[in-house]
């Protein structure tokens, strides 16, 4: 039976639909870039490596859509991220379970994206594992002293990621280090592409092993679901039978927690 807690995070999001209710990256423009292999860990890593799966840098620049050297583009252009079929490319509970079980680690890395250390695992829930297409200028960061220490890094085609849903790289995988949009340099190279927010939504992703584009989500309609559960039953049970009518209003609310433990940040322990 699911807790209480998540029945009344159910009930909670009811009434609202009822109602209808980063990081300043800065720095000097000849600043030195560090490129780093997909398959490297990279200084000064946050954490243990969270990817899940490793991807050539020849397979994933053979399905990137063509850009002009140097580019900036929009996170949610296509072309950008891919993966692999059905296989997350990251493990982002492993990532948050990490920083949580280290209190310091956590501190600095949320100061990065500039949330409280407690709102880290719902911040992560809302970000999408891929992997980028192209060899890609971000703002990485490592761990040392106790903070987080920014430095400009070349991310090699290949790189598992993690993307907000303006399609901006906001985590890296094989080292946890969360990372912010890029400054311009002058030694980044022309081959290097650099990513600045899109509209929001979740950004295109292909397929490595196919090339096609993955399906995004269907999007979660928690409130559709209300309004269709109170035309069904909200004028109580009628000339039905007690029993029956109970039977369909379980059933919907099933259905509602269902969903509702598909957004993030929602509680979903005490099974």
């Amino acid at each position: 039976m699911r807790s209480l807690m998540t029945l009344v995070a159910a009930a909670m999001l009811v009434a609202a639909c009822s109602s209808g209710g980063d990081t300043d990256a800065t720095g000097p423009g000849d600043a030195e870039v560090l490129f780093e292999p997909a398959a490297s860990t990279g200084p000064d890593p946050f954490t243990e490596s969270v990817a899940t799966t490793s991807i050539t840098a020849e397979s994933a620049e053979a399905v990137g859509a063509e850009t002009a050297p140097g580019v900036v583009l929009a996170g949610t252009s296509p072309g950008l991220y891919g993966g692999s079929g059905d296989q997350a490319v990251c493990d982002p509970a492993q990532l948050v379970a990490f920083l949580e079980a280290n209190p310091e680690k956590a501190e600095a890395w949320a100061s990065v994206v500039g949330i409280a250390p407690a709102d880290i695992a719902a911040y992560v829930d809302g970000l999408t594992p891929v992997v980028l297409l192209h060899d890609t200028q971000v703002t990485n960061h490592g761990f040392g002293d106790g903070v987080a220490t920014p430095r400009q890094s070349v991310l090699e085609a290949g790189t598992a990621v993690m993307v907000d849903q303006v399609g901006v790289p906001r985590v890296r995988c094989a080292c946890g280090n969360p990372l912010a949009e890029p400054v311009p340099v002058s030694d980044a190279g022309s081959d290097v592409i650099a990513i600045v927010p899109g509209p929001v939504g979740a950004p295109p992703v292909i397929d490595v092993d196919t090339g096609e584009e993955v399906p995004a989500p269907e999007p979660v309609d928690f409130c559709g679901t209300v309004e269709a559960m109170v035309a069904d039953v909200g004028g109580g049970p009628g000339s039905e039978s007690v029993e029956a009518y109970v039977a369909r209003l379980a059933d919907w609310l099933t259905q509602l927690v269902a969903i509702s433990e598909d957004i993030p940040g929602f509680p979903t322990d005490g099974y």
